[in-house]
């Protein structure tokens, strides 16, 4: 991100939130992690979330392994080709992905082939929306509080129109586990 006079950002540590995913999963004993994202671009949220994923695995001494990491697009059939691919290793029992829907959409396609979550492999989500409630099972997720977001943004856009210079341009959110039962 570059920084331009007038501009605020209210952001959110992504390379922080995955990386915490990504340890999560380790902590409850999984080796073979794999990783899922929407299309990754250079310098955006999901590139940060995928380098932390990757130096959570360099941290606990594990290979990255270009063959676990799965991109698609936002539709269904790329999530249905994700799950395919998942149960041609059974040795990955573990998925931390970029975003909720795209759990809960692989959560869904591997239901239809026969595979129970988290008992055959665990999932965990990034964002927290409400749909982490719905999905079965309730998915845990990296939880971001988007009211702290949207109150800080506002103070920003307030002070701006007010002529006055915010003491910070850019802010970073912290992230959290919220967890539920899409991890074993």
């Amino acid at each position: 991100y570059v920084h331009h006079k007038g501009i605020c950002n209210v952001g959110l540590d992504d390379f922080g939130g995955s990386n915490l995913s990504t340890k999560y999963l380790l902590q409850n004993g999984h080796k073979k992690i794999a990783f899922a994202s929407y299309h990754i671009k250079d310098g955006g949220v999901l590139m940060e979330r995928f380098l932390g994923y990757k130096a959570a695995l360099t941290e606990a001494g594990i290979p990255f392994d270009e063959s676990l990491v799965f991109e698609c697009s936002t539709d269904l059939k790329g999530t249905r080709a994700i799950a395919k691919a998942l149960l041609k290793d059974p040795d990955i029992t573990g998925v931390v992905t970029t975003a909720d829907y795209l759990a809960g959409n692989i959560i869904a396609n591997l239901h239809k082939f026969g595979v129970r979550v988290p008992d055959d492999i665990s999932i965990i989500g990034f964002d927290d929306l409400n749909i982490c409630n719905i999905i079965e099972p309730p998915l845990t997720t990296v939880h971001q509080d988007m009211d702290l977001k949207g109150r800080i943004a506002v103070d920003f856009m307030l002070q701006l129109l007010e002529h006055k210079m915010p003491k910070r341009y850019e802010i970073s959110l912290h992230t959290t586990i919220t967890e539920r039962d899409s991890v074993k």
